[in-house]
This record gives C-alpha cells, sequence and structure tokens, in this order.
C-alpha cells in the first residue's frame, strides 16, 4: 500500500505518490485500488520494471565480480566482511 511504501522509504506520502506517478507515467509499477477499500492504493511492479530490475541486478553482479576479480582470496574476505559491517550498520538518514 501507498502508506507502507512510505513508510519503509522514511518518506512523507506525498513523497512517495509523487515519486509513484512518475514510475507509473514510465510504465515501471502499476497503481492498484482495492475492490474492497477504493481508497487503498496498491502499487506493484510492472513486467517491464521487473525486466529492468533483473537487467540491472545482473550488470550489479558482473561490476561486483569485475571489483574482486582482481583481489585474493584473502583480500576478498577481508572486503566482503567489511561491506557486511557497512550494510548492517547503515541507517537511514534523517529528513531535513
Amino acid at each position: 500500500m501507498m502508506s507502507n511504501l512510505a513508510e519503509s522509504l522514511a518518506v512523507p506520502l506525498s513523497t512517495a505518490t509523487h515519486t509513484v506517478d512518475r514510475l507509473v507515467a514510465k510504465g515501471l509499477v502499476l497503481r492498484n485500488r482495492s475492490e474492497e477499500d477504493r481508497r487503498v492504493v496498491q502499487v506493484e511492479m510492472s513486467d517491464y520494471g521487473r525486466k529492468l530490475q533483473e537487467e540491472f541486478r545482473d550488470k550489479r553482479k558482473l561490476m561486483a565480480r569485475s571489483w574482486l576479480e582482481p583481489l585474493s582470496s584473502g583480500e576478498r574476505e577481508i572486503f566482503l566482511e567489511l561491506m557486511s559491517k557497512i550494510t548492517r550498520l547503515a541507517k537511514p538518514v534523517p529528513e531535513a
């Protein structure tokens, strides 16, 4: 739902709505109203959005491999441990 999306992104509902409007216009997401409660708007990724997501994921994997390939196995292990720690400790930046 739109309110859940805004909450998970830690942005105001108006920002989430504006962003979804732009994504709908680009064909990346679909907006659906609940048949039970027309006030409820659900957002889901379109087939085109899923295709782009998959392409992006594949490119990201290739990029990661290119970074790790020149490293020794020990260096890779250290790099992955550090990235894991950074990811675990990362916190959203509060909105100003």
